[in-house]
């Protein structure tokens, strides 16, 4: 947040502009505030992806989050349990909030260029949103496939195959599970696999001695990233290593004919195939909830081209349809131009869904 507009800032300039009150003067009274919000949201929504305004440089370096467990030990024991929708700031202690303060006056204090290690944080956290965020949504589907009449081993084996194209760069070529292994439970032998997987976007800045010239803000960023591959390559892992102990592998040749032939099939009983299936779709459910990423709020169906996706956010949830003095008419109430505005639930207040709003006349907003 900008709080000092003199220091840093020039006017460009102060302009006059003008006030149209209706979008159609000529036709059927059509609010003016309707367009006026849409426009509002839609320019609003042009820096809602990545890169976000990149004239705003964010200094990842100072960074503070109310997610620090060891920095704000209160709100952690508060939201236990909640969804992320229900997060507040409201039970902080008295200590933790006199802990905040005391590192921004650090922070403030000190010059970042001289306690930085220049890592592109904002670039690896990306690439790791990237590389899995379309995969774990394609994978989710594909392990609740509801095609009448599909056989739950056929979903089994086509998940297990995107699952194993997944952690394919990670697979070394005699990791294999032995012909006695011990059980469902013990992937014990896809161990490597999991540390490739699990390190490979964090491995490089930890041989590099790099964390012991990170700052604080910095080693925070580090341990998230470390502990969000973890947790992905941990659950993709176990479910490969199922597979592969529950029907073998596939062999592996290096020649391209033997590349393109169909993977061998596979008898399976139907208690233990649904079961396994359940296990599967479950924990990429429960990855996914634990993740919350952003990127999957979105609208869906998708919407139509002349609509946009919208979260609802504050103070456009559910507003009047007319922000003109005079207001609506009766007669345009009864006439079906206009709808009488309601005001939103609780549950749409907590956990708003993002909607379809159309972006060209009429507006529906």
């Amino acid at each position: 947040m900008y709080c000092n507009l003199t220091k840093g800032l020039e006017p460009v300039s102060f302009l006059n502009l003008i006030y149209t009150p209706y979008d159609e003067p000529r036709g059927p009274r059509t609010p003016g505030g309707s367009m006026r919000r849409t426009r509002t949201i839609q320019a609003g929504s042009w820096a809602n992806r990545f890169p976000g305004n990149p004239r705003v440089k964010l200094d990842y370096s100072r960074f503070i989050s109310f997610y620090d467990e060891g920095m704000f030990p209160s709100l952690h024991a508060n939201r236990t349990g909640l969804e992320r929708w229900d997060h507040r700031l409201q039970a902080i202690s008295k200590e933790d909030v006199e802990t905040l303060f005391a590192t921004l006056d650090n922070i403030f204090s000190t010059n970042s260029t001289d306690t930085t290690s220049g890592i592109d944080w904002q670039t690896l956290l990306h690439v790791v949103t990237d590389r899995y965020a379309e995969r774990l949504e394609l994978l989710a589907y594909l392990l609740n496939s509801t095609v009448s009449g599909t056989p739950t081993d056929k979903i089994l084996q086509k998940a297990h195959r995107y699952v194993s194209s997944m952690l394919m760069p990670y697979t070394l070529y005699d990791v294999v599970p032995p012909r006695n292994h011990t059980g469902i439970e013990s992937h014990s032998w896809a161990t490597p696999v999991f540390k490739h997987c699990g390190t490979t976007h964090t491995k490089h800045l930890v041989d590099a001695s790099l964390p012991e010239s990170l700052s604080a803000s910095e080693k925070l960023l580090l341990k998230a990233v470390q502990d969000v591959s973890k947790e992905i390559c941990r659950v993709l892992v176990n479910i490969w290593a199922e597979g592969e102990e529950s029907w073998g592998a596939v062999a592996r040749e290096h020649d391209a004919e033997s590349m393109n032939q169909t993977p061998k099939q596979v008898g399976f009983d139907v208690m233990n195939a649904q079961g396994m299936l359940a296990g599967w779709s479950a924990s990429i459910s429960n990855l996914m909830e634990w993740l919350d990423w952003s990127i999957w709020v979105r609208c869906r169906p998708e919407c139509g081209y002349e609509e946009m996706c919208y979260l609802p956010t504050w103070p456009y949830f559910l507003p009047p349809l007319d922000d003109d003095p005079e207001g609506p008419s009766p007669t345009e109430i009864s006439e079906g131009h206009l709808s009488q505005p309601r005001a939103p639930s609780e549950e749409e207040w907590r956990r708003p869904k993002p909607k379809c709003v159309r972006r060209v006349e009429p507006y529906e907003l």
